[in-house]
């Protein structure tokens, strides 16, 4: 009797946990995130071209978004979320302002404008 409680309780508890976790993946980014942190679209440029390239090779839904995590927090990171339609791909704003130090610094070591 105690190996088959154990096994339903196994069984039962997964059922209950996967449309939980399926559900708050769907939910976080779209609801609680904005809720903590400022979220903007990512600007115009040669990073978010490349972005959309690749992320057009792995089928991921192109909604790049700039997350302000300097408040925080001094280091770069960046992250994809979701499930289903409720794709993203997010960039901190660290990670941003780094990427075009080294792109400025990358061009004048070539002596392009």
């Amino acid at each position: 009797m105690k190996k088959y409680a154990q096994a339903s309780l196994s069984f039962y508890s997964c059922l209950k946990l996967v449309p939980y976790s399926q559900f708050v993946t769907t939910i976080y980014p779209a609801f609680i995130a904005p809720l903590f942190d400022e979220h903007t679209l990512l600007p115009k440029g040669e990073l978010k071209r490349e972005i959309e390239k690749l992320s057009a090779q792995i089928w991921f839904r192109r909604l790049n978004h700039c997350f302000s995590g300097f408040k925080r927090s001094s280091h770069s990171n960046a992250y994809l979320y979701g499930i289903w339609n409720n794709k993203r791909i997010v960039l901190y704003d660290t990670l941003l302002a780094k990427y075009k130090a080294n792109e400025k610094a990358s061009k004048d070591e070539k002596g392009e404008k």
